[in-house]
C-alpha cells in the first residue's frame, strides 16, 4: 500500500536539517544525521499530543494558533528575526501571501547584530512594511510572534529607549497602508521564522518574487491545507 505523505513530518525534518547546518556554521553541538528523522517524529508527536490535550479550546482560539489566509483583497505579511551572536549578525525575514495562501514575495536580509532580540523583531517588522511597499501592496495585515513589539505598535507606545525609535518609524510607514497588526503564535508564523533562521547561510539580501525558497515550500503548503 502506498504511504500517505506527512507534510508536518517532512516540514519538521527540513527544519532539523537546516538547524543542524546552521549549528555547524556557528560551531554549536549538532545531532547526528541518522537521528534527524527519529528526533523529528518525537517532536511532532509531542506537538500533536499537546494539541489533543487542548481539544477543549474554542474555534476562535484555534484560529489564533495556525496561519489563516486573509480575506480578499487583503494580503498578510509575516515577519520574524533571528540572532546569531557568534557571527555578530542578525537576519530579518518577511513573507507576503495572498488570500489563496500563495507567496507573493519573500525576503531575507542580514544586518549587524542589534542590542537585543526585541530590537531585531522591531527592525524585522519595519523591513516587512518596506518590502510590502516595494511590492506595491497597500492593503495588508501584519503578523509577528513577538508580542512586546505588536503591543507597542498597537498602543502607539514609542517611549521605550531601546526600540521606541523603531516603533516610531513603523507607525510613520504604516500611514501609507490600510493595515492592521496582529500577534500570532510561533506556529502561525513558522514560514517567516524558518526563513530567518535558515538565512544564516547567506551574507546577502535575498528576495523571491511570486516564489519562495524550496526548503520552506513544505511549510507554505502545510499552511494552505
Amino acid at each position: 500500500m502506498r504511504e500517505t505523505l506527512d507534510i508536518n513530518l517532512m516540514a519538521m525534518i527540513f527544519w532539523f536539517i537546516w538547524s543542524r547546518r546552521n549549528s555547524i556554521r556557528v560551531g554549536e553541538q549538532v545531532i547526528e544525521v541518522q537521528q534527524i528523522q527519529k528526533r523529528a517524529m518525537a517532536y511532532l508527536q509531542d506537538f500533536q499530543q499537546v494539541q489533543c490535550n487542548k481539544g477543549h479550546r474554542s474555534r476562535s482560539s484555534e484560529r489564533v494558533v495556525r496561519w489563516i489566509p486573509p480575506i480578499y483583497p487583503l494580503y498578510i505579511v509575516n515577519f520574524d528575526g533571528a540572532t546569531f551572536n557568534k557571527l555578530g549578525a542578525a537576519w530579518l525575514a518577511a513573507v507576503v501571501r495572498d488570500h489563496t495562501g500563495s507567496v507573493i514575495g519573500a525576503l531575507a536580509e542580514r544586518i549587524h547584530l542589534p542590542a537585543s532580540p526585541v530590537v531585531v523583531e522591531a527592525l524585522a517588522c519595519r523591513r516587512a512594511l518596506y518590502f510590502a511597499k516595494e511590492l506595491s501592496i497597500f492593503d495588508l495585515s501584519v503578523e509577528g510572534d513577538f508580542e512586546v513589539i505588536i503591543k507597542a505598535i498597537i498602543a502607539r507606545d514609542m517611549a521605550n529607549p531601546e526600540y521606541g525609535h523603531v516603533i516610531s518609524d513603523i507607525l510613520l510607514v504604516a500611514n501609507d497602508f490600510r493595515c492592521n497588526f496582529s500577534h500570532v503564535k510561533r506556529i502561525g508564523n513558522s514560514v517567516a521564522h524558518f526563513l530567518a533562521k535558515k538565512s544564516v547561510s547567506s551574507n546577502e539580501l535575498q528576495v523571491w518574487i511570486e516564489s519562495s525558497p524550496d526548503d520552506i515550500a513544505p511549510l507554505v503548503t502545510r499552511d494552505s491545507l
